[in-house]
């Protein structure tokens, strides 16, 4: 029985925990948004733009390890 107790308060822990990380995350997500909305620089044009291009910029590394893999060593 006190393991079905122990089992429990974990339980009851985690699930507080749980609860709590999501209302921070919230939170966290209306202030990013209150904050993008109200500076110039941080709009989300402007976002998706760095993101496409760090896209391309990490597209371009892997094609560069590629190309290192595909050439024939020199010994």
């Amino acid at each position: 029985m006190s393991q079905v107790s122990l089992l429990l308060t974990q339980y009851h822990d985690l699930l507080t925990q749980t609860l709590e990380d999501k209302q921070h995350f919230h939170q966290e997500e209306k202030n990013f948004t209150i904050l993008t909305s109200s500076h110039p620089y941080l709009n989300s044009d402007k976002l998706n733009n760095l993101r496409r291009g760090k896209e391309k910029l990490e597209e371009k590394i892997m094609e560069q390890y590629r190309r290192m893999d595909n050439s024939p060593s020199k010994k």
